[in-house]
């Protein structure tokens, strides 16, 4: 009859031991990450057979997408929130998270030879888009290895945006193209 009351109380100490380690586990597995994502959100996304497909397929656009609609993303940002002043920063920090784990590239972001996302220049965008429908430029894209935004000319030559923008300003190109538009206009109607 010994033996019992020792099973019994080796069983008890066991159960103690495991409820302590799911306990501390419970406590601390919100604060922990896998390459940068919280562990909650990992299990999250394991738990998610869309998101797994999509990843393990290596679909960028799908994963994206799925990751979206969990809202992972601002997950992500609510964990790290209290580490970051700039909300910029804080962006950039998550994508970088995503492109290291998946190799996405969200819209707003260029790669680096050394793997590193740098913000696009939105102006730059929107001039460059400009500026070829004028005619100016036949062509822009940004370094690989300095993420540097550059333009390429109706002849070939290849030169940094921040050296061209200052010979074609913004105002200048709008005004060109409603000049072009316009005799476009007249062209149509002259023309049977």
């Amino acid at each position: 009859m010994p033996s019992k009351p020792r099973s019994a109380t080796k069983g008890v100490r066991i159960l103690v031991g495991v409820a302590i380690v799911v306990g501390i586990g419970v406590a601390i597995a919100p604060s922990l990450t896998v390459q940068g994502v919280p562990l909650p959100i990992v299990v999250q996304f394991l738990a998610d057979g869309p998101a797994r497909q999509a990843y393990f397929a290596k679909d960028k656009p799908a994963l994206h997408d799925r990751l979206q609609q969990l809202n992972v993303e601002n997950e992500i940002k609510a964990f790290y929130r209290p580490q970051f002043q700039d909300e910029e920063e804080l962006d950039q920090y998550i994508h970088q998270i995503f492109y290291d784990i998946s190799g996405y590239v969200g819209k707003s972001y260029v790669v680096t030879s050394q793997g590193t996302l740098k913000l696009r220049n939105l102006e730059f965008q929107f001039w460059a888009n400009l500026a070829k429908e004028v005619g100016v430029i036949s062509d822009s894209y940004y370094g690989e290895d300095d993420g540097i935004p550059y333009v390429v000319s109706r002849e070939g030559v290849v030169a940094r945006y921040d050296t061209v923008v200052p010979l074609y300003p913004r105002h200048l190109l709008k005004k060109q193209l409603r000049q072009q538009r316009r005799a476009a206009k007249r062209r149509d109607r002259t023309q049977p």
